[in-house]
């Protein structure tokens, strides 16, 4: 199967919602199809008879499954294996995973370094949001795309997708101690009903800044602070410039995934915006500067969107900055007494 008839047979059995092709949404679903035709461009100049089958069985398994989780899954595992065969990572990458066996990672990166044996275990994780409506939206018809709060005068809406991020392939057992280990998570998949395309555009960021009226809204990134956030941290939906706050101030009850003991040394996220970076800075394995150039080498990454201990070792130093400054933003809000 090439990829023309990949898509032929995503739009003629409905795997794909193409009502959100418009005008308006064009742009992420086009996307999503350029990532699939990466992976199958490089699938094609594949030498590996072993990432051949994987690939060939991948694909089966696509077409027979109807349960829309594993099949986002499916298309995460696609998207992951075109940025990784789109790479140094390349050179020496297995897909090793052709079956549900929870142990086994999804790719397998062998290499040397001085002699030495480098081991990189590569899962994927794709997410997708709530597919109940009245988990989507509130009476005002704001979006939640993982489920409005839950509990009032202690949720946000950031709460909710750091929660969901933390719960991700926990305990993370494909992965060893002694192994470097990565975890890629997907968010580009637009198919069946609980999709809003790019909902959590710019949540890869500490911060980001939209136009809102005459003012400018800083925002919290929902995806960064679930890998860097610390338990009592606060953390805010948006301020306005008028300090306006809007939604609860949440405040973390646990350490997030690289403020605890995770096993993971860096974090892979593929948005529809770009692919982000993450290093766990908490990890003491001995990283050979040829992992940072292979990440480094990713497609669709921008300087801004990586944390990483290279080639400065100041990665904890920058995230406290940012941490600290969230708490700077909310205590001048908040004494500007415009807090409602």
């Amino acid at each position: 199967m090439n990829f023309e008839s990949f898509c032929e047979y995503l739009k003629n059995n409905n795997k794909i919602n193409y009502n959100l092709l418009n005008e308006k949404n064009a742009y992420y679903v086009n996307y999503f199809l350029y990532r699939i035709k990466v992976a199958f461009d490089n699938y094609s100049k594949e030498s590996s008879d072993i990432n051949k089958r994987w690939f060939n069985n991948r694909l089966n398994i696509f077409m027979k499954d109807e349960d829309i989780r594993n099949l986002a899954g499916i298309l995460g595992e696609l998207q992951i294996y075109g940025l990784l065969s789109n790479s140094p990572f390349k050179y020496w990458l297995k897909c090793v995973k052709t079956t549900n066996e929870k142990k086994t990672p999804d790719f397998i990166y062998e290499n040397y370094c001085r002699r030495e044996k480098i081991k990189v275990n590569i899962e994927v994780a794709s997410s997708l949001g709530t597919k109940d409506e009245k988990k989507q939206r509130t009476e005002q018809n704001e979006i939640y795309p993982y489920g409005k709060p839950k509990r009032e005068g202690i949720d946000n809406s950031l709460s909710e997708v750091i929660s969901m991020i933390n719960r991700i392939k926990e305990p993370d057992s494909q992965m060893k101690e002694e192994d470097i280990n990565i975890l890629a998570i997907n968010f580009v998949n637009p198919i069946g009903e609980c999709i809003f395309l790019n909902i959590l555009k710019e949540r890869g960021k500490p911060y980001f800044i939209n136009k809102e009226g005459d003012n400018n809204t800083i925002y919290t990134g929902g995806i960064w602070q679930a890998f860097y956030s610390k338990k009592g941290d606060r953390i805010f939906g948006s301020i306005g410039m008028d300090d306006y706050i809007k939604e609860e101030i949440y405040k973390m009850e646990y350490n997030s995934r690289f403020q605890g003991k995770s096993v993971v040394d860096f974090a892979i996220i593929n948005t529809y915006e770009g692919v982000f970076i993450y290093q766990n800075f908490n990890r003491k394995i001995e990283i050979p500067k040829h992992i940072y150039k292979c990440l480094m080498s990713l497609d669709n990454i921008n300087i801004d969107n990586v944390f990483l201990n290279f080639p400065i070792n100041n990665l904890e130093e920058r995230v406290n900055y940012y941490r600290e400054l969230g708490e700077a933003y909310l205590k001048e809000a908040e004494e500007s007494k415009s807090y409602v």
